[in-house]
């Protein structure tokens, strides 16, 4: 929280003290290639994501029964998916080669692939009962990855066929996050309650439940190398965990509001979280923070395009800031 603040006289630098005893200097003039975009919503933005060609960004927001494809040069809105029929949207992601984009319902809790370009419905896939709270794709675009929330069960399946593959159960409480390693051999499943789940990608089977956070689970990430998980929730900490022990091998520790997101520059170097009004960016290899940047007010969700360029943010005040 900050406690004072002060603008020098040229009014260009913003001086904040914070009650942790952190000092930052906050340079106000307007950061080039920032841009805001109205997003033709009425409540927060919920969902951000990025096509993996980086060329396009899906929108969604907390009661919406749409989804904008904006073009990130121009803030455009090139599609706008209505899925009315289908409910409102809990979830979105593009499938690896950018051609479908798949959404998550909150009441029904339906799950649907869709061409964006045609909006031409190419799959529904049933299977939870609560609404969808996470979609992932496998890198090779084969499988999908989806978390019911309240059914306390994560589902893997085979995209193209929509056979039910495996049923990662036994969670304790409401499922909330889902992510494939970058080699498909782990998934993990993050749930309220604090409590982690990795599982074996290819047979289903649980290889290890943590209790890796008080009250809930809000991101799972592994890292470049399918070596570590890393989780964050609803204390301040961001863990880092050892995929074929299970232990805890490190602690990132800066945030002083609930990180809510997590996500890697292209090479893996780089590890980025939101929280609160912060976004902070950690040197991976020696788990130092490496730099601190304003947020919106309450960032919602962000995401780091696939060619490391851009980052999409989104806001309470119906805003997406690249």
């Amino acid at each position: 929280t900050v406690q004072s603040a002060a603008v020098h006289p040229g009014g260009q630098l913003l001086l904040a003290g914070y009650g942790n005893g952190m000092i930052a200097l906050w340079d106000t003039r307007p950061i080039p290639g920032v841009r805001d975009i109205i997003a033709q919503k009425s409540q927060r933005i919920v969902n951000v994501c990025f096509s993996p060609d980086s060329r396009y960004m899906a929108v969604t927001n907390l009661y919406d029964f749409a989804s904008d494809i904006i073009d990130v040069e121009t803030g455009r809105t090139v599609s706008h998916l209505d899925f009315r029929h289908f409910g409102r949207l809990s979830a979105i992601a593009f499938s690896p080669d950018g051609k479908h984009l798949i959404t998550g319902g909150r009441v029904p809790a339906k799950i649907v692939l869709w061409d964006w370009r045609t909006k031409r419905k190419v799959r529904e896939y049933p299977g939870h009962s609560q609404q969808v709270s996470s979609l992932a794709f496998s890198p090779d675009g084969k499988r999908l990855l989806s978390s019911g929330s309240a059914d306390r069960i994560a589902i893997v399946r085979d995209v193209q066929t929509g056979t039910i593959l495996h049923r990662l159960g036994d969670h304790p409480y409401a499922v909330l996050t889902t992510a494939f390693s970058p080699d498909a051999a782990y998934i993990a499943t993050g749930s309220e309650g604090g409590k982690v789940k990795i599982w074996d990608g290819l047979s289903g089977r649980e290889l290890h439940s943590i209790q890796a956070h008080p009250r809930l689970v809000r991101h799972v990430l592994f890292n470049k190398d399918n070596s570590r998980l890393l989780t964050c929730g609803f204390d301040d900490d961001i863990k880092e965990w050892d995929l074929e022990t299970g232990e805890q091998t490190r602690l990132f520790r800066g945030h002083t509001s609930h990180p809510s997101g997590l996500a890697w520059s292209p090479d893996g170097r780089q590890l980025f979280s939101v929280g609160g009004r912060n976004l902070r960016v950690w040197d991976y290899a020696t788990g130092q923070q490496a730099a601190l940047f304003p947020a919106f007010s309450n960032c919602t969700s962000f995401a780091i395009s696939p060619d490391g360029q851009r980052m999409a943010m989104g806001s309470y005040e119906c805003k997406v800031r690249i």
